[in-house]
């Protein structure tokens, strides 16, 4: 469930250019010493990136959440996995890690936030240790009272240490300490719809590089930059979209926002709801089915989570091509080259 286009640099930069001199992490507590250990290439994964994709064409690692596997994992230009979670081990006693998506790195880039929507939680992941050190909701029991979430997406952790929620199905965007207490609510639960002091059903509340928050709301197909009080400035009606997924800002300001359904859409416009650029073919290898997620890369190339096509790509708009694509076109699996309903990936941070 920001945008600018890569919320996770954003973030990173935020934190190290704030001029604080505390030496405190995201989640409030002391950075540990401890480095994150390496991740290397899988034995034996050569890099199983689909025919036709050019591993050139970037220089980042991705992390993708594999909804339907269960799981995370992390691949390198090269397609090859070098992290994925959890492994034999990872759990502990009665945890559980179902139906993962939209991840996204803690400032520090120590850590990994994720939502499950069908469990009613959100988890983060400590990736020194590789244990879930962190989670808010009732595992298994989604609801709208105290401690609970209903449909949680695009869980992103400030520099603060707080957790922003979008609690979809609860028609609200929660701001969680690191106690559990809720330190901030915006919409009402049961009011879901777009208006004052409510939100219809948000699907991703994500921090831009102004400081505010960028809401996308599914009923009604709207775009909402907001302050970090709920107060909503600019509320952007989504054109020519009727179920969209996450939205994204791009590096010239403008919003990047999918839409949900067969065949999918990206759809790029401006504050004032004009189309600035779009694809949404009905033919050929750029043909999306149900489309979750799409974010503008540095370079230009928009990463796109293709989730009933089982697969992610890199997109390169000039020419409207795929210049990279993990996963198999329309045909799910957990194998090398694989995935299984991908819905959101993250760049991750340099040293990791």
């Amino acid at each position: 469930m920001a945008s600018a286009a890569i919320v996770v640099l954003i973030v990173i930069l935020l934190a190290t250019g704030s001029g604080k001199k505390e030496d405190t992490s995201v989640t409030g507590i002391r950075p540990t010493e401890v480095s994150i250990p390496p991740h290397t290439p899988v034995l034996g994964d050569y890099g199983t990136l689909a025919d036709g994709s050019d591993p050139k064409v970037t220089s980042f690692s991705f992390l993708i959440a594999d909804r339907a596997n269960d799981r995370l994992i992390e691949l390198d230009p090269l397609g090859r996995v070098t992290w994925e979670f959890p492994r034999p081990g990872d759990l502990g006693p009665g945890q559980t890690f179902k139906g993962p998506v939209d991840p996204s790195y803690s400032p520090d880039g120590k850590h990994v936030i994720v939502s499950h929507p069908d469990e009613g939680v959100v988890t983060e992941i400590d990736l020194v240790t590789n244990k879930i050190s962190w989670g808010h909701g009732k595992p298994g029991k989604p609801g709208s009272g105290p401690g609970e979430l209903n449909g949680p997406r695009g869980a992103v952790a400030t520099i603060g240490g707080q957790v922003v929620i979008a609690d979809s199905k609860n028609c609200r965007v929660l701001v969680v300490n690191r106690d559990n207490s809720v330190a901030s609510e915006f919409g009402k639960v049961g009011q879901c719809k777009h208006g004052e002091g409510t939100l219809g059903t948000p699907i991703s509340a994500q921090p831009l590089a102004s400081g505010r928050l960028l809401v996308t709301e599914a009923t009604g197909a709207w775009v909402n930059e907001m302050t970090m009080d709920g107060v909503v400035l600019t509320p952007t009606r989504i054109p020519n979209v009727k179920n969209p997924g996450y939205s994204s800002q791009m590096k010239d300001g403008s919003f990047l926002t999918t839409s949900i359904a067969k065949p999918g859409k990206l759809v790029a416009f401006d504050k004032k709801a004009k189309t600035t650029w779009s694809l949404g073919e009905t033919k050929g290898p750029t043909v999306m089915a149900d489309p979750s997620f799409a974010m503008e890369l540095p370079s230009g190339l928009v990463a796109v989570t293709d989730t009933g096509n089982h697969r992610m790509f890199l997109l390169d708009r000039k020419t409207g091509k795929i210049v990279w694509q993990y996963g198999t076109t329309a045909a799910s699996g957990r194998g090398p080259g694989q995935l299984n309903r991908p819905e959101g990936v993250a760049i991750v941070p340099p040293g990791i």
